[in-house]
């Protein structure tokens, strides 16, 4: 018979299994194009200071850009829903 000290069990059960999900990290929130611009703003002061490569940075740029562009699309698209709701609301 083998015997398992509890300080093995509870390693084992805190070591996340390969097939695991990594843990989601709380980032900065980028909903709106007020926090994307912000967020832009940070890459460039960290490609400036060195601290960040610069395809890392291209990287995030890119998709803090396509980011900002989604979110002005939804809010287009939001709009253009109103206005044909108040049209079909006025037509005979």
């Amino acid at each position: 018979m083998v015997e398992v000290s509890q300080a093995s069990l509870q390693r084992a059960e805190s070591t996340p299994a390969a097939t695991d999900p990594p843990p989601r990290r709380r980032g900065r929130r980028l909903g709106s194009l007020l926090n994307v611009r912000s967020a832009l703003a940070d890459v460039v002061r960290r490609l400036e200071a060195g601290t960040i490569e610069v395809g890392v940075a291209r990287a995030e740029v890119y998709a803090l850009s396509t980011l900002g562009s989604l979110i002005v699309q939804t809010d287009v698209e939001q709009r253009l829903t109103q206005l044909e709701e108040r049209l079909r609301g006025r037509s005979p």
